[in-house]
């Protein structure tokens, strides 16, 4: 097929040839490319350098090691292609703005036949959409050409993943065409501010020049966790088809061995995106493109476009160390954590409602930090973590100890307390029944005129040697486990006034519903409460109410009379 075009002049036409013929020379001994053709939803194989591994050791170690579950260890859910299930953009694609017309980079390779085409988005034969490069079959997206105007050699892909997830790997496979030259690889967790993953330039020099930043030669090795490298390993122009770009986001790194927060918080998003920046060139055509010319020659731009046949993105779903399972939600539209360990919440994130004795922690591969139980007495549905109860040990645990912040909410049944360990004001619990019994706590019916406010004895550590647990608090004067009668000493209920009676010198004192005072053998008066003449000394403990005086014979008169003491030496 002849392609219309302004003839290159003379010198221009003798440098390409050479060029040309040396890149074919070049392209046949050149390795081979292995094609992949796996269902989009598989984990795909890793090629570091000139191996190819499976995911499921290299990349994904870190976060498959945790996996395993055995043990006192974090639990964490397989990894699987999250761009099977994102929604994919592109800021710019072949054909829409009518028939795109193209050229296959190779077709200019010496001794080969020319490949041109039309891309049209209005033929389903011939259109290229950015949702072809996440379906999982051979068709591509595809770029407009620089023929349509250079600034197509800048676009942007973005991949929404729907929720967060951790990252372990990306792969780019191109087509027709071969990979891009310079760009980066960012996420971001809004959609709106994104950051780098990682940097590709076509040369070392360029990672400086363009990013900043010095060029990772070699197997990448990092010093952090969350160090962003520049390599022009993947921006090699062999091969002109079909080349691929594997990015693991975690080998090499401190925390590759041992996951760390500063891992997690670098493989942690929930958009994707590809932001390229230059194609990669031909020497001879680089010359051509370089110039800025408005009147480009379209027998060389027409070559230049970006393909993408496969994105796949390997992550897990965010269960904090405390899933080994991660299921689609049909309702919802998204994969959730089957949380254990105690934990709630779409990504385990949380302890659930009866198991915040200690704060919520990270599962790891040390230790699961299951969430610990409060103690409620079952008269709870959830609680809370308090670092100043736990700073006073005031909460105790199932087993009795006094550990944890464990605060109980919305005690029910009548009880309260950190633990609802008590009753509320105006309800007690019997002596020997247990806390965990729904009608442990009963209403105190206390007589509303006899006793205090404060209700009841509410349990056995507010009894006394007097009141146990459900005896009511009695006012002045006023008696009875109920406060439903009259005390001692006192009558006409519910008054209660005072007896006129004196208790010590009276008979008749505990029934005083007489006028008329009994009084004691030697106690006299209206109320009982004067010892008889030659007597002295009024004691209730006395049956006579008074002693009789001894004065030796010498006289029975006499009068009770109190001496000064002091205690001496």
């Amino acid at each position: 097929m002849s392609l219309p075009g302004r003839p290159f002049p003379r010198r221009r036409r003798i440098l390409r040839t050479v060029l040309l013929f040396c890149l074919s020379i070049w392209l046949s001994s050149s390795e081979e490319i292995v094609h992949i053709d796996s269902p989009s939803n598989e984990l795909k194989p890793y090629k570091d350098g000139n191996s190819v591994h499976s995911f499921s050791s290299p990349v994904a170690n870190s976060f498959r090691e945790f996996s395993v579950g055995k043990g006192e260890k974090g639990l964490f859910p397989s990894i699987f292609n999250l761009a099977t299930h994102a929604e994919i953009r592109a800021t710019a694609t072949c054909g829409h703005h009518g028939p795109d017309f193209y050229c296959k980079l190779v077709e200019h390779v010496f001794m080969r036949q020319p490949q041109c085409d039309i891309c049209d988005a209005n033929n389903h034969h011939k259109n290229h959409p950015i949702d072809y490069a996440i379906d999982g079959t051979k068709r591509w997206w595809q770029s407009p050409t620089l023929s349509n105007g250079l600034s197509y050699e800048k676009l942007n892909i973005t991949l929404d993943l729907r929720q967060e997830y951790q990252v372990a790997y990306v792969i780019m496979k191109a087509a027709i065409s071969p990979r891009p030259g310079t760009w980066v690889l960012e996420k971001s967790l809004d959609g709106f501010s994104f950051v780098p993953w990682q940097y590709f330039a076509s040369s070392d020099s360029e990672c400086m020049r363009v990013f900043g930043v010095p060029a990772s030669t070699g197997v990448p090795k990092f010093s952090r966790d969350d160090e962003v490298i520049c390599t022009s390993h993947f921006s090699k122009l062999n091969p002109l088809e079909y080349g691929e770009i594997h990015i693991s986001l975690v080998n090499g790194r401190p925390g590759a061995e041992k996951s760390s927060q500063e891992m997690q918080l670098f493989t942690k998003t929930r958009f994707v995106r590809l932001r390229l920046l230059g194609l990669k060139t031909l020497y001879a055509d680089l010359m051509v493109i370089n110039q800025r010319d408005k009147k480009l020659d379209h027998s060389v731009t027409r070559r230049y476009f970006y393909t993408i046949s496969d994105i796949s993105i390997g992550g897990q779903c965010i269960c904090y160390g405390h899933a080994e399972r991660c299921a689609p939600d049909v309702v919802h539209g998204q994969f959730r954590c089957e949380c254990r360990h105690k934990t709630c919440g779409e990504s385990c994130s949380e302890c659930c409602p009866l198991h915040n004795q200690l704060p919520w922690r990270i599962g790891t591969h040390d230790h699961p930090n299951v969430c610990q139980p409060c103690q409620c007495f079952n008269h709870a549905f959830r609680c809370e973590y308090d670092q100043e109860i736990e700073a006073q040990r005031l909460s105790v645990t199932p087993e009795g100890i006094y550990e944890g912040g464990g605060r109980c909410v919305e005690c029910q049944h009548n009880t309260v307390g950190i633990n609802c360990e008590k009753c509320k004001p105006e309800f007690y619990r019997p002596t020997n029944v247990s806390h965990y019994r729904i009608d442990a706590c009963r209403p105190c019916d206390c007589d509303l005129v006899g006793s205090e406010s404060n209700g009841c004895v509410r349990d056995e550590t507010e009894a006394t040697e007097k009141l146990r647990a459900g005896d009511c608090r009695c006012k002045p004067g006023f008696g009875g486990r109920r406060c439903e009668r009259c005390a001692l000493g006192f009558r006409n209920h519910p008054t209660c006034e005072p007896c006129p009676c004196d208790r010590s010198g009276s008979l008749n004192f505990d029934t005083c519903e007489e006028d008329q005072c009994v009084c004691k053998r030697n106690v006299e008066g209206q109320h009982c409460d004067q010892c008889k003449a030659g007597t002295i000394h009024l004691d209730k403990e006395d049956p006579d109410g008074c002693q009789p005086c001894f004065c030796f014979g010498k006289s029975t008169e006499c009068r009770e009379f109190t001496w000064d003491t002091a205690q001496v030496g």
